[in-house]
């Protein structure tokens, strides 16, 4: 299945206020001319993703800032970790796979999506959000990501990076 986002009716009463604030709603069931749609120009997102995680990337580290990738916890199918992965092997940055942690998470016989996600379950709630910190805390330290920053680094502006 896809994932298609909608600011759409309201399913929850305070959904109207989410709207508000720019908060997706899920769209089911997908309406089949949206899912074509969605399958034509899958392509194309992953590029404009690609495209934009590199220029966040470059900037980041134009700056002096060490950066760390991470996948979202849930098995997004438009965007499969693969393609985070691809990312961090091409510019050689750490990867914090926390879709490999839930998808652990959701075997376990005493799992509850409402302990770890909202409504919606895709925004993690604290739990959920305690696991994500614990796991790039951990590719922190394993990388030693913080330590001889200035080393890190070959130069000095934004744009897009270079892969090593």
């Amino acid at each position: 299945t896809k994932r298609a986002f909608n600011i759409g009716p309201s399913f929850y009463p305070d959904q109207f206020y989410r709207e508000m604030l720019g908060y997706p709603a899920f769209c089911f069931p997908l309406d089949p001319r949206t899912a074509r749609v969605v399958d034509r120009h899958e392509r194309a997102f992953v590029e404009a993703w690609r495209h934009d995680m590199q220029f966040i990337i470059g900037a980041a580290q134009g700056q002096g800032a060490s950066v760390l990738l991470m996948t979202y916890p849930i098995n997004a199918d438009f965007l499969p970790a693969e393609e985070y992965i691809n990312l961090a092997h091409t510019f050689g940055l750490p990867l914090v796979r926390n879709d490999l942690t839930f998808s652990e998470l959701r075997h376990r016989a005493d799992f509850k999506t409402e302990d770890y996600f909202h409504h919606d379950h895709w925004h993690p709630k604290a739990r959920g959000y305690e696991l994500i910190a614990r796991n790039a805390f951990g590719v922190i330290i394993a990388t030693r990501l913080l330590e001889d920053r200035s080393s890190r680094h070959e130069g000095v502006g934004g744009g897009v990076p270079q892969p090593r």
